[in-house]
């Protein structure tokens, strides 16, 4: 369902917001940041812009978040774009980003 992709690409955009807010001299935030702005991108593409949604709370609640919603969406696109959001939030997670 396209309204279920459209909060998690809003749930993205906070989590990207998040890691760009951060500290971070290594440059692993904005790599990180980077590979959720392609997600976007690709989701936008699909479905047209994000909608609004308040913040969850950091950027691995914001990417748990916008997993959820992509599930919900079941949608090859959506399925797509989980493979890549899952490989970021352990990455995250192996990071102690908040």
């Amino acid at each position: 369902m396209h309204h279920d992709a459209v909060i998690a690409q809003a749930h993205l955009g906070h989590a990207v917001h998040e890691l760009l807010s951060q500290s971070d001299l290594s440059g692993d935030a904005l790599a990180l940041a980077a590979r959720i702005l392609d997600v976007q991108d690709t989701l936008s593409e699909w479905i047209g812009p994000a909608s609004s949604v308040p913040p969850s709370g950091g950027a691995k609640s914001s990417l748990e978040s916008a997993i959820h919603y992509l599930v919900l969406a079941a949608d090859p696109v959506a399925n797509n774009a989980l493979a890549e959001l899952s490989r970021v939030l352990v990455e995250v997670n192996h990071r102690g980003q908040r």
